[in-house]
């Protein structure tokens, strides 16, 4: 489930009981639960957790990656050296949108 995808948390008695049944918010990270020890509402399957963020409507938390469904892809905007890379709403393409020189990296232009 790649970072950044918009998603819904399927009603089941383990979510509902967690008071996330339903709730949308936003992929946040994959963790390794072993390695990490994190609490995660439902079973760790394949020893694996999604983090979700809901934007302070609720805290986040690492969920079984079955019991996260995705509903979108959000837009985003990334810059990796002088280049930045868009990725428009509803499309999975990064798509390069500005080049900087190398010798401008300190400049926002």
């Amino acid at each position: 489930m790649p970072m950044f995808d918009n998603v819904r948390i399927r009603s089941t008695t383990v979510t509902d009981a967690a008071g996330y049944g339903g709730a949308e918010g936003v992929v946040f990270g994959v963790t390794t639960v072993s390695l990490t020890n994190v609490e995660v509402i439902g079973d760790a399957e394949d020893d694996c957790a999604i983090n979700v963020d809901f934007d302070r409507t609720l805290p986040s938390a690492w969920f079984q990656p079955s019991l996260v469904e995705v509903t979108g892809q959000a837009e985003s905007t990334i810059s990796i050296g002088g280049a930045e890379f868009q990725r428009p709403d509803g499309c999975g393409e990064w798509i390069q949108v500005r080049t900087r020189p190398w010798w401008r990296f300190w400049s926002r232009q």
